[in-house]
């Protein structure tokens, strides 16, 4: 996911003693921050070492909301969310305790940029030459910081104006933008990218199986994609509900942006220019969000279906089982999966069984 982590290559040695603030909305519900930008953000930064620290205008439990694009809307719409426990408040800030700072979107940039002390915050973090990242409406509170200027900024559609009229300089193509120590997303314009990855580990589909997926393969009614595989062999595969989620929030947006690109033999992944998605446009995609979060740089789509793999076997399916849903001719090919369930088997053998050591 966008703008989650450091860039610095020398400071990766030393991220788990890094401390990372968040900002966050306060506890009215109309006010709310986006639960998926907020959620998964810290998700993502305990993944790679850091302590997200949630501030808000007082120490108290957050109410969250969650913005999905729908079928025939124009823009998004909003829903009760989730609870958060904020942990520290504005005024205890030190800009010193921390590596850099998140702000999150949702609507909570909207009277956020109004607190003079989360300015004071922004404004103390650039000047200390230390990251900032925001995502989506939290541009708008880098826009009131006055921290635009001559900067790439990518960000929701409908702030573009905020930006361009404060000397910023809007990103039309990239989902996500570093320019020095400013990271700025779309967040929605990612909704692609969210749902390729929820798909390549939910139905463990190789890169080039997921490209040439079209509208008409996907059945939403039973939860499967038809795929077609190595040798012009077709399966059909089941969809866990995070990926049919995400694969329905990318459906309705991609309609909004591509509405001539509809109908069973139209590509369900689309590029910018709303033609085929190309194996290689995945790799690149990934390549970023693995640059930005600072996470393996090794890790490849075909990670996913090897995930996808050793997960089953390490949660019990059988072979057979798992050999079908990879789309596997031979059963030997899906062997190569077992040695890493087998090592964790015997893991837990040596650690349980009171006769597996001397």
């Amino acid at each position: 996911m966008p703008a989650t982590g450091p860039v610095d290559p020398d400071r990766r040695a030393t991220k788990t003693n890094g401390r990372l603030l968040t900002l966050e909305s306060n506890a009215l519900v109309a006010d709310a921050g986006e639960s998926f930008e907020i959620l998964v953000a810290s998700h993502r930064l305990r993944e790679a070492g850091y302590i997200p620290v949630i501030a808000a205008p007082a120490v108290r439990r957050l109410n969250l909301v969650i913005h999905d694009f729908e079928p025939g809307w124009d823009t998004y719409v909003e829903r009760k969310g989730y609870l958060v426990e904020s942990e520290i408040s504005f005024a205890d800030v030190n800009v010193q305790d921390y590596e850099a700072v998140l702000i999150p979107g949702g609507r909570a940039p909207e009277y956020l940029r109004n607190d003079p002390a989360v300015i004071s915050i922004v404004k103390k973090f650039s000047a200390a030459n230390k990251y900032i990242f925001a995502i989506c409406h939290g541009v708008q509170i880098l826009v009131t910081a006055g921290l635009v200027d001559r900067k790439k900024i990518a960000c929701y559609e409908h702030v573009k104006f905020e930006v361009e009229a404060c000397g910023g300089i809007y990103e039309t193509t990239e989902e996500a933008v570093i320019d020095g120590r400013i990271v700025t997303g779309k967040t929605w314009q990612s909704l692609r990218d969210r749902a390729i990855l929820e798909t390549l580990y939910s139905a463990g589909l190789r890169v080039g199986e997921l490209t040439a997926v079209d509208d008409g393969d996907l059945n939403w009614t039973d939860g499967l994609v038809r795929v077609r595989g190595k040798g012009k062999r077709e399966r059909l595969a089941p969809l866990g509900s995070f990926a049919l989620k995400a694969l329905r929030t990318y459906a309705a947006a991609r309609i909004k942006r591509f509405p001539k690109r509809v109908g069973s033999a139209a590509p369900f992944f689309l590029n910018k220019s709303g033609g085929r998605l190309t194996t290689r446009s995945v790799a690149r995609m990934l390549e970023k969000y693995l640059k930005i979060t600072g996470l393996d740089a090794r890790t490849s789509p075909h990670t996913l279906r090897h995930s996808f793999a050793t997960h089953l076997l390490d949660r019990g399916a059988d072979i057979r089982s798992v050999q079908e849903l990879l789309g596997h001719k031979s059963l030997m090919t899906t062997q190569i999966y077992t040695h890493v369930s087998t090592a964790k088997l015997k893991e837990v053998y040596e650690r349980a069984h009171p006769r597996a050591r001397s």
